[in-house]
Order: structure tokens, then sequence, then C-alpha cells
């Protein structure tokens, strides 16, 4: 029996950002906005969704105020991820 290898965190997250990156460049996501909250930071906390599923997102501080504000307001959004 051959056995599995074990992957850290960090190896699992580089092949994930890797295989999506290198899947697509600048994609835009429509879904309702929940879940929001503010950090100290200053970066904004949400979960992007429909009716089957369920991403987390982050908007940086200093992103585009219009994008802030639509998030805060928990609208309906379509956001672009680079």
């Amino acid at each position: 029996m051959t056995e599995q290898p074990i992957f850290s965190v960090s190896d699992i997250s580089d092949l994930l950002k890797n295989v999506v990156e290198g899947a697509f460049s600048d994609i835009q996501v429509q879904g309702e906005v929940s879940g929001t909250k503010r950090a100290s930071s200053g970066h904004i906390y949400f979960s992007l969704k429909d009716k089957d599923s369920v991403l987390n997102a982050i908007c940086w501080r200093g992103a585009d105020s219009a994008t802030n504000a639509a998030i805060q307001r928990s609208e309906e959004h379509t956001s672009e991820l680079q």
C-alpha cells in the first residue's frame, strides 16, 4: 500500500491558488452580500452567495468606494476578482 503524502495548510493553499489563478485571469462574480463585518484594519469581511453556494470574501481597505458602500449595504453585487 502506497502512503499518501501529508500536505500542510500552506501547501494546499498554494496549490489551490495556482490552480485558480491559472484557470482564470480577471473574473466577475455576482451574488448576494451577507455577513458583513468591518475589521479595525478597515477591511470588510463578507460572504457572497447565491441559492446553491457561498464564497467568503474580503474587500481590502482603500478599495473602490462604490464597491465598499454596496458591500456595507448588503446589496446584490458583482465583484471583480483579481
